[in-house]
């Protein structure tokens, strides 16, 4: 038999990673980074940051984002971080096999991007 969370378990899982990226006193973000920790991508997020948890998701209120690049450079990890610039989520990203998945990897100062992003409990 397979591990499995029961449902309202899996929502307050999401609701609590919701509630960690809305507290603080300034404004939620999504970054996109290089390896050297140079911010390619700010996507601010609205507030709340994320929709109402429904089977354990929650996606970014608003979607998509549009941004332009901060930097150029080529895209390895992302931080998603509370209204006080504290990491709640971070890990890799690239066009294959990311924690998340990039369209482009390389990108261009000021080229434009999109960022859709959804948050899933464990099963």
């Amino acid at each position: 038999m397979a591990l499995a969370h029961e449902a309202d378990l899996r929502n307050a899982m999401a609701q609590a990673v919701s509630d960690a990226v809305d507290s603080g006193a300034g404004t939620a973000t999504f970054r996109l980074l290089d390896a050297s920790d140079t911010v390619i991508y700010t996507f601010s997020l609205s507030d709340p940051a994320f929709t109402a948890p429904s089977g354990g998701n929650i996606t970014l209120s608003g979607q998509p984002l549009l941004e332009q690049a901060e930097a150029g450079g080529q895209i390895t990890k992302f931080e998603l971080r509370d209204k006080d610039g504290t990491n709640i989520i971070t890990g890799s990203a690239a066009s294959v096999g990311g924690d998340i998945t990039v369209e482009k990897e390389t990108v261009e100062l000021g080229e434009s991007a999109t960022l859709e992003f959804a948050w899933n409990a464990p099963i």
